[in-house]
């Protein structure tokens, strides 16, 4: 058999290609974020000056999670299915005519082999120039790593329908993290036996994978722990009533992925409490100044839903989570709505999500604090607050998060609804170049004053060159998808007066940020900054790149 330009004359070939077929243009990322990364920590060896270690920590460190994420997600040989709202081991593959033990191993043991091979590779090239750590320490996360996918793996094809899932998996996921910390946890009754426990786990992935296979392919599986049956369709009476069609798209848009960034950023909170336990034990007898790291998990919180808003930015474009990239739903296609109302339903559903998310966020934050045993917390709110002026104050510290989390939700929507794979890949092309571009200028201007004075002197200047540009696009994009009648003159209105309020709030912020910096003459660049960040422009396209899409 042949199948693009590599030949696959084997059953296991033709199961590894279900993988390389679908995320090979995207493995040279990979390539490029090791080799950017090890340039950086060369760098940072060989002359770096010191103010910059920190950056360069944060950037190898993302570009290190951010492949090892995409690694996970395309060898994890998981399908989604809308037409059967079916998430687990692609039901095509169950007819080969190979075992079920091939089936199961073929996709876990290259899987597995793939994640420790990169981690290994991070690891000798970037992680341990950064951070080093023992090599048995290495072996042990190596281990851990594999359990962890392998089981992933199983409990997904082997429970593809078993409500409550997605508990199961916080359940296991939380056993393998506190596993993982036994070596560096104080000396307990599980110490002695923790290579046992952890090779237990390994071990016993792929006879569970195996199981639940089996049992499908056999049809004789609903699931192996309760009988589950398949639920009916509602009766009429029983569907919500809605007085629009705005409001009952937007409670569609809700129960499809509402709750996709508040679950995820929730299943880690639950899975960082317990390593607080775990780290505050030991750190307390291993070295000085580890509870001021333990004081830092709050921090890093803060920064979790901005940056898993971006990875799943371009899940929230689409309508249905479970349909391929670039496949519009049929009822979408004939709903007789027009194309921005469903944007906007789109763009409340991310803001609600937004706060939604926050709302979680700090209340975990709040936990954590009253977990050292500190109280630190709590006095600075005390002693912060001197009345309903420093409550109003404190207001942006809520609001400019949020916004910015829907920000980073709503990056890529009007790229994703034209339904162009080619559209995406380019618009990520230049998104991830020109910011590349300004971080690279950025570093050289801390490295040259001469090159900081004169970005400084220019900089009010491209400011408002990109924001008169900006403002122009975006009337570019109104009036082409009002001309085609993509969207209402209403839904215009409400798209630039978001844009303006938020942009307003966040520009607010940033005066009272420069008086406190004592920097009153940046107040007047970085109002303008705030209306340059948040996206105009991507919301102004978005009706006609979704009418685009839903009259090809």
């Amino acid at each position: 058999m042949s199948v693009g330009r590599l030949p696959w004359n084997s059953s296991t070939g033709g199961i590894l290609w279900e993988i390389w077929g679908r995320h090979k243009w995207a493995m040279p990322w990979h390539g490029l974020a090791l080799i950017s990364s090890i340039s950086l920590v060369f760098w940072k060896e060989h002359g770096a000056p010191a103010k910059l270690n920190d950056p360069i920590l944060l950037l190898s460190s993302m570009c290190f999670l951010g492949t090892f994420l995409h690694l996970l997600a395309s060898f994890g040989y998981i399908e989604a299915d809308a037409r059967t709202v079916h998430i687990g081991f692609p039901a095509r593959l169950l007819l080969k005519p190979v075992t079920t033990t091939q089936l199961a191993l073929t996709p876990m043991l290259f899987g597995g082999m793939a994640v420790i091979l990169s981690f290994v590779i991070w690891s000798e090239c970037v992680l341990q120039h950064l951070i080093p750590v023992p090599a048995p320490m290495l072996l042990w996360i190596s281990v851990a790593l594999c359990s962890f996918f392998w089981w992933m793996q199983a409990l997904s094809w082997s429970l593809p329908m078993l409500p409550g899932k997605t508990v199961l998996h916080l359940v296991v996921a939380s056993a393998h993290v506190l596993v993982g910390l036994l070596p560096a946890a104080p000396p307990n009754p599980l110490s002695p036996w923790k290579w046992p426990i952890l090779l237990l786990m390994l071990l016993s992935a792929p006879p569970a994978a195996s199981l639940g296979l089996r049992l499908i392919r056999e049809g004789r599986w609903v699931s192996p722990l309760f009988h589950v049956r398949p639920r009916s369709t509602p009766a009429p009476s029983d569907l919500p009533k809605f007085s629009s069609a705005f409001r009952a798209q937007f409670w569609l848009e809700w129960q499809r992925q509402g709750l996709l960034l508040p679950g995820v950023c929730g299943g880690i909170v639950v899975l960082l409490i317990p390593m607080i336990f775990i780290l505050q034990n030991s750190l307390a007898d291993s070295w000085q100044g580890g509870e001021a790291e333990l004081g830092a998990i709050p921090g890093l919180a803060l920064l979790m839903p901005l940056f898993l808003s971006g990875m799943i930015a371009n899940v929230i474009a689409k309508f249905d989570p479970l349909d391929p990239p670039g496949e519009l739903p049929l009822y979408i296609a004939i709903r007789p709505m027009t194309s921005g109302s469903l944007v906007l339903a789109k763009l409340a559903m991310a803001l609600a999500s937004s706060v939604v998310t926050w709302g979680i966020i700090l209340g975990a934050v709040v936990i954590w604090t009253a977990l050292l045993g500190k109280g630190i917390l709590f006095a600075n709110i005390s002693a912060a607050i001197h009345g309903p002026s420093s409550v109003l104050r404190a207001l942006p510290l809520l609001i400019v998060p949020i916004i910015l989390t829907w920000k980073n939700l709503i990056a890529g929507i009007a790229a994703s609804l034209t339904g162009r794979r080619w559209v995406l890949m380019l618009f990520t092309f230049v998104g991830t170049s020109a910011v590349m571009a300004i971080g690279a200028l950025v570093l050289a201007a801390r490295l040259d004053e001469h090159l900081q004075q004169t970005l400084l002197h220019a900089l009010p200047f491209v400011i408002l060159a990109a924001l008169f540009l900006k403002i122009t696009l975006a009337i570019a994009g109104l009036t082409l998808s009002l001309r085609h009648k993509a969207i209402s003159t209403k839904s215009a209105a409400v798209i630039a007066a978001a844009w303006f309020l938020c942009s307003l709030l966040v520009a607010l912020y940033t005066r009272y940020f420069c008086q406190t910096l004592h920097r009153p003459d940046l107040t007047a660049w970085a109002i303008a900054a705030s209306f340059l960040a948040l996206p105009l422009t991507r919301l102004s396209f978005a009706p006609i790149a979704l009418s685009w899409n839903r009259h090809r």
